[in-house]
């Protein structure tokens, strides 16, 4: 029992709460490509794919930590690494 609920509706909650978080800028990206025309139709697919995907990969790496503080600081590290750092050092490469 966790908050007064079951193991699963406690995180059957949390993970339909990300997904609406999530939704939101997706939505506003795949709008975004739509408004300006951008010859990248299928990229909604990658936005719900990583709508879905994302909330148990942070929920499987946050098990290996103590706090949730050093959870969330490992997976913007991760984040900033792969979506900044990676393809800047590529494109110079």
């Amino acid at each position: 029992m966790v908050s007064g609920s079951s193991l699963t509706a406690y995180w059957l909650g949390h993970y339909l709460g990300d997904i609406v978080f999530q939704m939101i800028p997706s939505v506003v990206a795949v709008l975004g490509i739509y408004a300006f025309d951008l010859d990248v139709k299928p990229s909604w697919v990658l936005f719900a794919i990583n709508t879905l995907a994302n909330p148990p990969f942070i929920y499987f790496l946050s098990f290996f930590f103590e706090k949730d503080e050093a959870g969330s600081s490992f997976v913007k590290l991760i984040y900033i690494v792969f979506g900044i750092i990676a393809p800047i050092a590529v494109s110079i490469l």
